[in-house]
């Protein structure tokens, strides 16, 4: 357990910077989709932490490690409307 403040923040970071680039970036970034809803969905499926989207653009989701910690992850999606509408991820942080 790290007992002070300090610690904690380099202990979150490192776990943020793990899940983003080990997990979310290597498995979801650069994913096309009709519906943003199916990669959060394979997110929340895949991932060992609970994951509540944000807003309902999915730009944001939060990501519930303890009772009273969490992490806040930026979604840029890029959107094509060809016959369809569809998105892109291109950028998690």
């Amino acid at each position: 357990m790290y007992t002070n403040n300090l610690d904690n923040k380099q202990y979150y970071s490192t776990i943020r910077e793990n899940l983003v680039n080990n997990f979310f970036k290597r498995y979801y970034q650069g994913s096309v989709v009709s519906m943003k809803e199916l990669v959060i969905a394979d997110m929340k499926f895949r991932c060992s932490f609970e994951i509540q989207p944000i807003d309902n653009s999915f730009e944001s989701i939060n990501i519930i490690l303890e009772k009273d910690n969490h992490l806040i992850i930026h979604l840029k999606w890029e959107e094509k409307i060809d016959k369809v509408k569809i998105y892109k991820l291109v950028s998690i942080e």
